[in-house]
């Protein structure tokens, strides 16, 4: 469920900010806080990984990337 109050959303767990979240080869990503909504700056996505999986090594020229990992394990690659 999506509430907008002055500007401020409020998400519930597993809520998406543009309403459902997008299943992506098969894993589910819900967005939190869209580049829209930070000028460019800024995305946060709550995603639920069933496999082993992940995005494509990438980089990012203008904005950071960040994992908090609640459950599992992930292999990171540093490399740019």
């Amino acid at each position: 469920m999506v509430a907008v109050y002055s500007g401020v959303v409020h998400l519930t767990a597993g809520g998406d900010r543009f309403g459902e979240p997008l299943v992506f080869r098969g894993d589910q990503l819900c967005c939190k806080v869209s580049a829209a909504d930070t000028n460019g700056t800024l995305c946060i996505y709550d995603t639920i990984r069933t496999k082993q999986s992940g995005p494509p090594l990438h980089y990012h020229h203008h904005q950071d990337e960040w994992f908090f990992v609640r459950e599992g394990e992930f292999l990171f690659s540093g490399r740019r």
